[in-house]
């Protein structure tokens, strides 16, 4: 076998290409030496597209017309002005490799010249993308696509939905709903669905439409091959769903964001699950993410109905930073069921506070929210954000003992952009290398450590004023081969040089000294031996005076 060949197969695999990071012109620019590699790389090339404008513009170049520029949106529009020379041999050529799609608020195309599209191509009888199975949907109520079947195809397995009004700040529950109905029918083969609703300054959980929990409750019905359900806090599931949810067979990754009231509802529901044990129960499920209001008894009641399902991370952000109690009571049901001996990461993100004064809200006590956590054998990664935090100095001693293969773990306030600049951060308690020493040598395997780091012992640390200055402050990381331990030997050898520097420096300063001390008693000897010679010759002249 020639070596060209081997490097042509290997252009066939994804995987390769994927780890040579070849730019798209490049792949390009190598599909053009030869036939043999213009067939290797035609996949690789069409695998990911960012729009459909690429996969369009295969059709016949005369029958387009130049792009039409909006005079406000500055957004170029493509248009077909010759539809009766369109050849559709090229496109159905190249979208049979396109396993991964983006399709953005802005489209270059223009609707008119879509439908024709839509006119050509039938979602189940034709799709357009017969192998798409990734598909990323960003879409805003003033720009979204007028065909969107096109795009769900049957192949389709990761889905990403995220809806908009004006731009990226509300979520648009209308909008979703008609893309979930398009989803519907191919549930049963997704395994994966993330659904956004943009991004909002202090954001709340937002109400939806009644087509909305309907479209919702009509795809998780059939999707019993779902592995990951994703949806942020600008969307909330209504009990309906999270109880389709909890009978899904293969579901292993929830975050699951619920509102005041649908939380009480939940509650309800899972303190019947935990007694009936007629209906499976997140069966099995692994990773969990909760997103509530506050921490109360139905929270409570949710986790404690997990008692028999074996997590492996868990992560809870309640709008409200809960008292120690609470918060103790909610991780005490957490580790006292099968998680005990399953839970490699937690995140406790008690970031938020609503109240008139942030000064009011009483300090946790890092080694009592702990306690809880010390029953689990095999922790990994710890992540304790709070508002105010104390950490004692002797708790990491504690932590290294009790997890020597924890990789990652974070005990300090989050910063946070919208009050650095009216509110003081206050870090609590600075940590030195005598300090954090103890951890770093117990947990070899640590990369990531983000505590309160004293800056007069790590030089390079600079004082809170912005994210960076933020990351900086607090956070340790691995370098490649680097370790933590490293680190911290290399902070320790600088400090000893510089002892030894100061002690040599003080050695010579008493060296000289003692050597002056010395020269003015050699000194004041000589003088003093003068003044006895004079004394001595005075005393002889005396005496030869009385003789004469």
């Amino acid at each position: 076998m020639s070596h060209e060949s081997a490097i042509i197969r290997a252009f066939r695999d994804k995987e390769i290409l994927v780890a040579l990071n070849l730019a798209y012109s490049d792949r390009i620019r190598l599909s053009l030496t030869c036939k043999d590699a213009f067939k290797a790389l035609i996949p690789g090339i069409w695998f990911y597209q960012p729009g459909l404008l690429k996969l369009l513009k295969c059709l016949p170049a005369d029958a387009w017309s130049n792009p039409m520029i909006n005079t406000k949106t500055k957004i170029r529009k493509y248009h077909i002005h010759s539809p009766e020379r369109l050849d559709w041999t090229r496109v159905d050529e190249y979208a049979k490799h396109i396993d991964d799609l983006c399709v953005s608020n802005h489209a270059e195309v223009s609707d008119v010249s879509m439908a024709l599209v839509a006119h050509h191509y039938h979602p189940s009888l034709r799709p357009l993308l017969p192998r798409l199975r990734y598909l990323e949907l960003f879409e805003s109520s003033e720009s979204s696509s007028p065909y969107p079947q096109l795009f769900f195809s049957p192949a389709l397995q990761e889905l990403l939905i995220e809806t908009t009004v004006n731009g990226m700040i509300g979520f648009d529950p209308e909008l979703m709903a008609s893309r979930l109905e398009l989803a519907a029918p191919l549930s049963r083969n997704i395994k994966e669905v993330i659904l956004n609703g943009g991004s909002i300054a202090y954001s709340d959980f937002h109400m939806q439409s009644d087509r909305m929990e309907d479209a919702l409750r009509m795809f998780l019905r059939s999707a019993l091959n779902l592995e990951v359900f994703e949806v942020d806090n600008q969307i909330y599931l209504p009990t309906s769903c999270v109880e389709l949810l909890a009978a899904l067979p293969r579901l292993t990754r929830l975050q699951l964001p619920m509102p005041e009231d649908q939380m009480e509802a939940l509650g309800l529901l899972a303190r019947y699950a935990r007694v009936s044990h007629k209906t499976p129960w997140f069966q099995a499920l692994k990773h969990l993410t909760l997103a509530v209001y506050k921490l109360d008894g139905d929270s409570q009641a949710f986790l404690d109905s997990l008692h028999d399902v074996p997590l492996q991370s868990f992560a809870i952000a309640p709008c409200y930073q809960p008292d120690e109690t609470t918060l103790v009571q909610h991780l005490e049901a957490l580790t006292g069921g099968e998680s005990k001996d399953t839970l490699r990461c937690i995140e406790l993100l008690l970031t938020r506070v609503y109240c008139e004064d942030p000064q009011l809200v009483a300090h946790l006590r890092a080694e009592d929210v702990l306690r809880p956590l010390l029953a689990l054998k095999d922790l990994r990664a710890l992540y304790l954000y709070a508002f105010k935090l104390d950490v004692p100095r002797e708790l990491f001693q504690t932590i290294a003992a009790t997890w020597p293969e924890l990789r990652a773990l974070v005990m300090c306030r989050p910063f946070d952009s919208r009050t650095a600049k009216h509110t003081p951060v206050d870090f609590g308690t600075e940590f030195g290398p005598e300090d954090i020493a103890p951890l770093l040598r117990g947990c070899e395997a640590l990369h990531l450590l983000g505590v309160n780091l004293a800056k007069g012992y790590f030089p390079e640390l600079a004082p809170s004023g912005d994210f960076v200055r933020y990351q900086s402050r607090c956070f340790l990381h691995r370098y490649g081969e680097v370790s933590l331990e490293r680190r911290l030997e290399e902070i320790e050898e600088t400090r000893a040089r510089e002892r030894e520097a100061k002690e040599a420096e003080a050695r010579n300063a008493e060296a000289q000294e003692a050597e002056a001390q010395e020269a003015e008693a050699q000194e004041a000897e000589a003088q003093e031996a003068e003044a006895q010679e004079a004394g001595a010759q005075a005393e002889a002249v005396a005496q030869v005076d009385e003789a004469l």
